[in-house]
């Protein structure tokens, strides 16, 4: 739920620069539950909510892109 903070934007979108400047094909998760658009291109593997957070149409387009998408609950169903 961070990454609606502009400086964990920014802060993800260098740690992926830093990454793909080692290892470029390498797989970078992060489960947001929910699309984050200012990370396209540089995320390639997405935890996406099993709730419908993240609209089908934005998960059909990021597979498109060659991303993966993982569902995660990331804890809070076991839990609710």
């Amino acid at each position: 739920p961070h990454f609606r903070h502009e400086h964990i934007k920014e802060q993800m979108i260098k740690v992926c620069e830093m990454i793909r400047s080692v290892e470029p094909r390498m797989k970078i998760y992060s489960s947001t539950w929910r699309h984050c658009p200012e990370w396209a291109g540089h995320i390639n593997a997405w935890g996406a909510g099993p709730h419908g957070s993240f609209p089908v149409e934005l998960i059909r387009e990021r597979q498109k892109a060659g991303d993966t998408i993982w569902y995660t609950t990331d804890g809070h169903m076991c839990t609710d």
